[in-house]
């Protein structure tokens, strides 16, 4: 088919491929580009062979290119979509436009692309030499993954609550189910929906990821409840996330006083005292201890949690045994002794006590210390310290090394790192042989057991990690190596020391004191 003839050369077509014959020199490759762009199908191929051609004129055809189908087609890389052009002069476009969607259509089955048409583009979408999406595949729609949620515990922040005349000190320290109350829940993963390509081919869903319920078989059980796998309480007590999982531990609860009715209270679980501690008497609790009559304690014998906190409302008056692993909450210390693990925070006063802590907290505009010795390892914080007759108050803060404690904050995280690291590894070996449990022999049962062993072994590092982690970045939040801070004021007769810096104060004084390196700083 001859496509062009003039006084200078042809240009013509046959059975796909394209020839120029050029048989008289003379005429300008660039005028030839301007004809070519009157036939859209021809594609050169060898423009060094037109060049040639037109150049030397020898009366010989030469190929130059090939000829394009009138509706061509174009696949994206990820086989999602599928174009088509209409390789045609607006002119032409217009006299061929009845039959061009039947040729679209027969260009796209003979490429195999018969998923996802796009008929109304197909039909009156086209356009002359404009790519134009004609088919669109279905994206697979991958499974959720399980998501996993757990009995939230009262955040145990203590504060004031002011009702009248009366302020009350308030904690939500004891979180109590009943045997059979929710306690968490997983939703399963789900499968997801395969999809389909422009070619038909099928595009697997990715199951979601599964998660593990962390929950400490001997006080919670699960059960699949409408789809769902519930955690409920298999028996009534306090609470908990102990190793890294939700648990119940045991409770005693007391709804009068500890005295002759009762005898000492020594407990394995949580002890909760509605009413006081007599004089004399004491309770020794395995987790938390909390006293709840606005009395307070007065002369007791011992009042210790050897793994939790102490949450005592109304107060501690005189000498006793005040002892907590963790933290010790009160409204107000009398000329007492409170240690504490972790933190001490007094809800209004501390008046001529011995207080040991990691930090001593008072209430932020109602908190005084006076009197006293104050031993803490990070912080002290007080609105007031002393008061105004001058009684002797000694804040002593041992300090730490800021430099030592970011490198064990680092090493710490490189450790917890690898632990989650090797529990995942762990958990995939434990669903290896879950999934073929109906077939294992006593020795991969065997195995399977150990993994199990070694998963809640390192569940439990985890968890410790974590809890260490928390106490790190708080000693890291302390300014400089060790800090006295004083929202009101510091009478005279308060001394400060940290790090074994010490300082008198001798005038009314507000403000914070820390150390740097070997200098006592206040601003």
């Amino acid at each position: 088919m001859i496509l062009i003839e003039n006084d200078f050369f042809k240009l013509e077509e046959e059975k796909g491929t394209v020839s120029l014959c050029a048989f008289q020199k003379g005429f300008l490759l660039s005028d030839v580009n301007k004809i070519l762009d009157q036939f859209p199908r021809v594609s050169i191929t060898s423009f060094q062979n037109l060049k040639k051609a037109i150049a030397e004129a020898v009366n010989q055809p030469v190929n130059i290119g090939v000829y394009l189908p009138l509706v061509t087609h174009l696949i994206s890389k990820d086989k999602m979509t599928a174009s088509l052009k209409v390789l045609a002069t607006p002119a032409e476009f217009d006299q061929l436009k009845t039959d061009l969607a039947e040729k679209a259509l027969e260009t796209l089955n003979q490429a195999g692309i018969t998923e996802g048409l796009n008929l109304n583009a197909i039909q009156d979408g086209l356009v002359p030499m404009q790519w134009v999406e004609a088919a669109k595949g279905i994206a697979p729609v991958h499974g959720r993954d399980a998501s996993v949620r757990y009995y939230e515990l009262s955040e145990r922040k203590p504060t004031i609550q002011e009702t009248g005349k009366a302020d009350f000190y308030h904690l939500n320290f004891i979180d109590e189910v009943e045997q059979g109350e929710w306690l968490g829940e997983k939703i399963p993963p789900t499968d997801g929906t395969d999809g389909v390509n422009v070619l038909g081919e099928v595009l697997k869903a990715k199951k979601g990821k599964d998660k593990k319920l962390l929950y400490d078989q001997k006080t919670v059980r699960v059960a699949e409840e409408d789809g769902r796998f519930i955690l409920r309480a298999a028996i009534r007590g306090i609470v908990s996330s102990a190793a890294g999982k939700i648990s119940v531990a045991n409770h005693l609860r007391i709804d009068g006083d500890v005295g002759i009715a009762t005898g000492n209270i020594e407990f394995d679980g949580s002890v909760t005292v509605n009413g006081t501690v007599h004089e004399g008497f004491s309770v020794k609790a395995g987790v938390d201890i909390a006293i709840l009559s606005e009395m307070g304690v007065r002369e007791v014998e011992r009042i210790e949690s050897l793994n939790g906190d102490i949450f005592i409302k109304g107060g501690v008056f005189g000498k006793g045994i005040i002892r907590a692993a963790k933290t010790i909450f009160v409204k107000h210390a009398n000329e007492c002794t409170l240690e504490a693990g972790e933190d001490i925070h007094i809800g209004f006063y501390s008046k001529g006590s011995r207080l040991i802590a990691k930090n001593v907290i008072t209430e932020e505009h109602k908190g005084k210390i006076f009197g006293g010795v104050i031993e803490a390892k990070g912080r002290v914080f007080a609105n007031e310290i002393g008061n105004k007759i001058e009684l002797k108050t000694i804040i002593q803060v041992e300090g730490f090394d800021r430099i030592r404690l970011q490198e064990d904050y680092v090493a710490l995280l490189t450790e917890y790192k690898q632990s989650v690291q090797m529990i995942e590894e762990i958990q995939r070996h434990i669903d290896v042989y879950e999934s073929f449990s109906l077939n294992l022999n006593d020795r991969q049962q065997a195995h399977l057991q150990n993994l199990k062993k070694a998963y809640d072994e390192k569940l439990k590092e985890i968890s410790t990690h974590d809890q260490h982690r928390e106490t790190l970045m708080k000693m890291l939040k302390i300014k400089g190596d060790g800090e006295i801070s004083i929202c009101r004021s510091a009478y005279p007769e308060t001394y400060i020391e940290i790090k074994n810096m010490k300082k008198k104060v001798e005038s009314l004084t507000r403000g914070t004191f820390y150390v740097t390196g070997r200098e006592l700083k206040y601003e």
